[in-house]
C-alpha cells in the first residue's frame, strides 16, 4: 500500500502526467494499491479504478470509476426548474442549474428510457471534475 497526499501539487503539466501515468500506473500494474488524496481530478480520472469524494468531511461517494462515469450524466432541456426537477425525478437529480428557461441537471441514475422525450433533452457524459462540482456544492444540490 502506498499513500500519497497531493503528489502532483506544484508540478507542471508534463510532470503531473508522468507521475500519474508512469509512476503510479506502473505501481498499480505491479499490484500495489495506491491511495491518493488530490485535487487533480483529471489526473485521477485517467488512472483510478475507484474514487471517493468528500463533502464537508463526509464521504458522499465511493464507487468504481467505470460505474461512476456510466451513471452520472448532464441532462439539459428548455423548461422551468420546477418542471424539470419533477420530470427528472426517476433519474435521481443531484444538482440543478437554471438559466432562464434552460435547465441543466446532473443525474445519478441515468437511464434513457426515463428521459422526457417530448422536450428533446441533450444528454452528455461528465468528467470526474464535473461530478465532483455537482456533489460538493458547485451547483444547487437537491437533497
Amino acid at each position: 500500500l502506498l499513500v500519497l497526499d497531493d503528489p502532483t501539487l506544484g508540478l507542471d503539466a508534463v510532470a503531473r502526467k508522468a507521475v500519474f501515468e508512469e509512476l503510479i500506473g506502473d505501481l498499480a500494474d505491479r499490484g500495489t494499491t495506491v491511495f491518493i488524496t488530490t485535487h487533480d481530478l483529471a489526473g485521477v480520472e485517467r488512472i483510478a479504478d475507484r474514487v471517493g469524494i468528500l463533502r464537508e468531511g463526509r464521504l458522499v461517494l465511493d464507487e468504481e470509476m467505470e460505474a461512476l462515469k456510466a451513471r452520472f450524466r448532464r441532462v439539459s432541456f428548455p423548461r422551468s426548474r420546477e418542471a424539470a426537477v419533477g420530470r427528472l425525478a426517476p433519474l435521481a437529480p443531484v444538482a440543478v442549474a437554471s438559466r432562464g428557461w434552460e435547465v441543466d441537471a446532473v443525474v445519478s441514475r441515468y437511464a434513457e428510457e426515463h428521459l422526457p422525450a417530448e422536450d428533446g433533452p441533450e444528454v452528455s457524459a461528465l468528467t470526474l471534475e464535473e461530478i465532483f462540482i455537482a456533489l460538493t456544492g458547485g451547483m444547487e444540490v437537491i437533497e
